[in-house]
C-alpha cells in the first residue's frame, strides 16, 4: 500500500520503523517521536486495523472526532461560564456555540 492511501493517524511500519501520518507527508515515529518527511510513493506496511467506512459515508475517525470535539465543547462552556460575569457568559456561550456548527457544516457532519 502506498503512504497516499493512509488515513490521517494511522500507524504503519516503513523501513522496519513504526509510525503516525500526521499530515500528507509527515509523519511520527512511535518510538522515538521525531517527525519525518514521508514520500507519497513510499510502498508502508499498516498496523493493526484500519479504520472502516461507517453509515452516510463517514469514517470512524470521523465520529471518533465529533466525539472529541463535543467533549472540547462542553468543556470550554464550562470554563466560560465559571471564568466570565454572567452578563458576558450567555453571548460567548452562544458565539461558541455558533462557532462549532459553523465547522460542523464546513465539515459537512450533522
Amino acid at each position: 500500500m502506498r503512504f497516499t492511501d493512509l488515513q490521517m493517524g494511522e500507524e504503519f511500519e516503513l523501513d522496519g520503523e513504526s509510525y503516525r501520518k500526521i499530515g500528507p507527508l509527515m509523519a511520527t515515529s512511535l518510538t522515538s517521536g521525531k517527525q519525518q518527511l514521508v514520500r507519497r510513493s513510499s510502498t508502508v506496511t499498516p498496523l493493526g486495523d484500519r479504520p472502516q467506512a461507517a453509515k452516510g459515508g463517514q469514517t470512524i475517525t470521523t465520529t471518533a472526532f465529533k466525539t472529541a470535539l463535543e467533549n472540547y465543547h462542553a468543556e470550554i462552556e464550562r470554563l466560560v461560564d465559571a471564568l466570565t460575569q454572567p452578563s458576558n457568559s450567555e453571548q460567548l456561550m452562544s458565539q461558541l456555540s455558533a462557532l462549532k456548527d459553523d465547522l460542523y457544516r464546513e465539515l459537512g457532519i450533522d
